[in-house]
C-alpha cells in the first residue's frame, strides 16, 4: 500500500476466478440448489483451531434471524461452506430453515470454486478462517465472529502493544510485537500453570 501510495485507502483483497471456475460453480448451484433468485446467506462455521471457533448454536441463531419470516432475507437461501470435516458442526445450523433452502458446499468445492460461489452471495458470516478470507476476496459484505465474545479484546490489544514497546525498546512496534509473539509459548511454559497444563495434556 505504501509503495502504491494508497495507504490511506488501501484496496481490499480480490481473488480472480476464470470462466471455467465460474461455469463449474453455476453447475454446482443448478445441481444442489432449489431454483430461484432469492438472496444467499453464506455461513462458514469451521476453523482450524477450536480457540477461533464460534459456537454452532450462535450461527444458527444468526441464520434464523436473517432468514426467518420477519428477517431481511426471508426469501433467501442458506449456503454452508467449509471443509469436509466441518459437517458435524453444521447440523444445528442447517435445521434453522427448510431443507430445500439449504445448499451444503462443505467438502464439495475447492477453495477457488468456493470463492466464486461466495461472489453470488448477499452476506457471509463466519469464524476467523480461510473461508472468511475467501469471502473477503469475493468482495461480499461479511462479518467475522470470534469465540471470546465477552472478552475485553480491545483492552488486551492495548496492553499487548504497551508491553511490546516497553520490553523491546529501540525497535519498530511491528518487530516488537513479533518478538513478543515468538516468546509467548516459552513464557507460558515457564509459568506454574503452563507446566501443569502441558503435563496434563501429555498424559491424554
Amino acid at each position: 500500500a505504501h509503495v502504491l501510495q494508497v495507504q490511506d485507502d488501501p484496496p481490499g483483497p480480490w481473488l480472480y476466478t476464470d470462466a471455467e471456475t465460474e461455469s463449474e460453480v453455476d453447475a454446482f448451484l443448478e445441481a444442489h440448489a432449489k431454483p430461484g433468485d432469492g438472496p444467499i446467506l453464506a455461513i462458514g462455521p469451521g476453523s482450524d483451531w477450536i480457540g477461533k471457533t464460534w459456537q454452532a448454536e450462535r450461527f444458527a441463531k444468526v441464520a434464523g434471524t436473517l432468514l426467518g419470516p420477519d428477517g431481511p432475507m426471508s426469501d433467501g437461501r442458506l449456503l454452508i461452506v467449509g471443509a469436509d470435516d466441518d459437517r458435524e458442526a453444521v447440523h444445528s445450523i442447517r435445521v434453522t430453515v427448510s431443507r430445500e433452502r439449504v445448499i451444503e458446499a462443505q467438502g464439495k468445492l475447492d477453495r477457488l470454486q468456493t470463492c466464486a460461489l461466495l461472489k453470488r452471495c448477499r452476506f457471509y458470516v463466519g469464524n476467523d478462517s480461510i473461508w472468511t478470507h475467501l469471502a473477503t476476496a469475493a468482495g461480499i459484505p461479511h462479518r467475522r465472529y470470534v469465540p471470546f465474545l465477552d472478552y475485553p479484546m480491545a483492552d488486551n490489544l492495548r496492553l499487548t502493544v504497551e508491553i511490546a514497546r516497553r520490553v523491546h525498546l529501540g525497535v519498530p512496534l511491528g518487530e516488537g510485537l513479533r518478538r513478543l509473539g515468538r516468546s509467548g509459548f516459552s513464557t507460558f511454559l515457564s509459568s506454574h500453570i503452563g507446566r501443569v497444563l502441558v503435563l496434563a495434556a501429555s498424559h491424554d
